[in-house]
């Protein structure tokens, strides 16, 4: 390795021929993938020698430094290098990207590097650069207000080498067999004086070189001077066997190399331990208090038995670095779980994800019987192996949750779909009381549970000991002393009786909870309903707005309906029954609103009301609707029959409805749209605005055009 100057063969400008470059004109850089840094000061001038031997010094020779280094396992069997001109971004718009095995160079502004996969940061001034890890996740941004670019050289596969990442590729390299082992990676970087060269040494495997200042011309060992490659300011190229490079022009320039060095043995593997776990579930009576200090066969210990992998109960073992091991990643024999190949170091026990069912209580202690502080165990060179219990506790108590739900018309407690019940609310009127307990004298009611608004919950509910019924303390039948308004039959599901059995509730320490339902039915539901009507004329003088139900009589002919079911069936008086009193019914309605219009009128009559049906929006009040339910299946409908209103105006609407409508019983086209005020009432315009629709044209001009002038359009 040397310096000299050559001033025979230089010159200020560029060589037309450049071979083997890519071009760019601006500079960085960015690697991927994360782990260790070298980081050296740029100064002047540089060299790298040949790598071969382990223990070989510093592949920088003269005033070169090594800016970054690191050891990797090359990703492939054919590796290339790989030179992406990146931007990173200010703090609020960098992201964080998987990183690939190589460099990232700052060239232009500092650059920080924030490594999540090692929790390290890294600031690279101009000129410094760092080693990146296969397959870290960095986050790389700009520690100015605007973006910066900065160099990525990778080392990569070579189906990988032509990846830009969306960024500026300016040189992809052929590739090249990846030589085996740990290899030592370094990039280094040199200053060269106007005219300065120097040497470096033949690496073995290709050489990176990017110039990131001014330009450099590139000579392989044994090629005519004609053919070396001139690298202007943010292009690069590899080179193989002994290189020389020198400044060309005036103001000198900078580049950096990116070489593979020797094979370096492998760390030794860190020593491990292994933390053994004994889990079991305590008989009921068992408590913490029984455990602690208890190590040898005491009647405690021998109570609880182990729990084996395929019981129900789930705990996670936690790294002081937060890695997480499951009860998966562990060996089991006799309730014993042991985690083995542990680094030394620290390691928590999480709280039982999942617990054995009636077991809600846990404790976990030492080999020694002492309840361990915050669950965490240590393993090291003086204990590399660690023992500790877990234990469960059956239930003292326990809670019924309780929902009382009603089923939909047809439905019977031997034919219904739970899932077509609805909870009963609160206010239906239910009752529903468990008897039992001890001496069979105790009555729980559901005013002693807790309601959320869909379920009573009765909590300290004790737990059986016995098997049998008699003089169980524990054990309460159901009972509905009170159904919700409306119905009349129940079924309890949720305890575990047989059909015909009788409902009773008992908790076990393996089973602490119990959920029950009890259905509600109907008994003789109406799936139809019927309407009686009744016609009444009413005197002289009586209208809808002097209604006066005593001065109108019943009258048993000389009338017709219409009646309008949701299905488009419509019925008159020739389908009705007459009932003898005067009234008629109409029978097998649907249970829905029923529309009903009187369309023929005692002699002499011209209007009907009721005061109590819903009005349909229909003119002239001359349709009502009578909803017909499961609980009110039959309705019963008058309908008062009035003489004519007189008419001042003459316009064919009753001076009454013209009072109702708005409209001046005085004037016979009130709004002077060209139509008559009862013509208004019969076409459903609105009498007193000239336009009904607003959309420009009068009502008359539309009706006299063959127009709707309800429609704008």
């Amino acid at each position: 390795m040397f310096h000299q100057l050559r001033p025979a063969r230089f010159r200020a400008a560029g060589y037309p021929d450049r071979p083997r470059a890519a071009s760019r004109g601006v500079v960085l850089v960015a690697a991927l993938l994360a782990a260790l840094l070298v980081v050296g000061a740029p100064t002047a001038g540089a060299a790298l020698r040949a790598l071969q031997a382990a223990d070989d010094p510093s592949p920088a020779q003269g005033h070169a430094e090594v800016i970054a280094q690191g050891v990797a396992i090359l990703p492939a069997d054919e590796v290339a290098w790989r030179v992406v001109i990146d931007t990173a971004e200010p703090e609020d718009e960098a992201e964080i990207q998987e990183r690939a095995l190589g460099f990232a160079l700052a060239e232009e502004d500092a650059v920080l590097i924030n490594d999540s996969s090692f929790g390290t940061q890294t600031r690279l001034a101009t000129g410094e650069a760092s080693f990146v890890a296969e397959g870290v996740q960095q986050q790389r941004l700009s520690l100015g207000d605007t973006a910066t670019d900065y160099y990525r050289i990778a080392l990569v596969g070579t189906d990988q080498a032509g990846d830009d990442g969306g960024d500026d590729l300016i040189f992809s390299g052929d590739g090249f067999a990846a030589p085996d082992g740990r290899r030592d990676l370094d990039l280094v970087r040199d200053v060269l004086d106007p005219r300065e060269e120097t040497e470096i040494a033949d690496a073995g495997t290709p050489v990176l070189i990017v110039a990131t200042s001014g330009e450099i011309e590139v000579l392989e060992a044994g090629a005519d001077e004609d053919d070396a490659v001139s690298l202007e300011e943010g292009e690069a190229a590899e080179f193989e066997g002994d290189l020389t490079i020198a400044a060309i022009g005036e103001t000198g320039a900078i580049f950096v190399a990116a070489a593979v060095g020797p094979e370096v043995p492998a760390p030794p593997a860190p020593p491990t331990g292994s933390i053994a776990l004994g889990v079991f579930a305590c008989a009921a009576g068992v408590t913490p208090d029984a455990i602690v200090g208890a190590t040898g066969p005491t009647a405690a210990i021998e109570a609880c038995a182990p729990l084996t992998e395929d019981q129900d109960f789930d705990i996670v073992l936690t790294a002081a670095d937060g890695t997480e091991i499951g009860l998966a990643d562990t060996t089991v024999a006799g309730g014993v779980y042991t985690y083995a190949g542990l680094f030394y170091g620290s390691y928590d026990f999480s709280a039982p994800l999942a617990q054995p069912a009636g077991f809600p209580q846990f404790l976990f202690t030492d080999f020694a019987g002492q309840p361990l502080d915050e669950a965490s165990v240590t393993i090291n060179e003086t204990t590399p192996d660690v023992r500790a219990n877990l234990y469960f506790f059956a239930a003292e108590t326990g809670s019924v949750s309780l929902r009382v739900l009603i089923c939909p018309p047809g439905a019977t407690a031997d034919d219904f779909e739970p899932a077509d019940c609805g909870v009963a609310p609160s206010d239906a009127g239910a009752e529903v009381e468990l008897r039992g307990g001890a001496d069979a004298g105790v009555v729980l009611t559901l005013a002693d549970a807790e309601f959320d608004g869909t379920t009573y919950t009765f909590a300290d509910f004790p737990i059986s000991t016995v098997t049998e019924d008699a003089d169980d303390p524990a054990a309460y039948l159901v009972v509905e002393t009170t159904l919700p308004s409306g119905y009349d039959n129940y079924v309890v599901a949720g305890t575990g009786a047989a059909p015909g059995e009788d409902p009773v509730i008992r908790l076990t320490p393996d089973a602490p909870t119990a959920e029950v339902e009890i259905y509600n039915f109907q008994a003789d539901v109406e799936e139809t309903g019927s309407l009686t009507v009744q016609v009444l004329t009413c005197a002289e003088g009586i209208y809808a707005d002097t209604f006066d139900a005593s001065a109108c009589t019943q009258v048993t002919e000389g009338f017709d309906f219409a009646v309008y079911t949701p299905g488009g069936d419509v019925f008159t008086v020739a389908d009705a029954t007459a009932n003898g009193d005067g009234t008629v019914t109409f029978t097998d309605l649907p249970l829905a609103g029923i529309d009903i219009e009187q369309t023929a009128f005692p002699a002499g009559y011209v209007a009907f009301y009721n005061p109590d049906a819903t009005q349909t929006p229909l003119v002239n009040r001359r349709m009502y609707r009578i909803t017909l339910t499961a609980e009110s299946p039959n309705a019963t409908i008058e309908l008062y029959n009035f003489l004519p209103v007189p008419d001042t105006d003459g316009d064919g609407a009753d001076d009454q409805v013209e009072a109702a409508n708005g409209t001046n019983p005085n004037v016979p086209d009130t709004d002077g749209d060209g139509l008559g005020d009862g013509v208004e009432l019969e076409n459903g315009t609105d009498g007193t605005n000239p336009d009904t629709d607003g959309d420009g044209v009068d009502d008359g001009n539309e009706v006299a055009n063959g127009t709707d002038p309800t429609e704008a359009d």
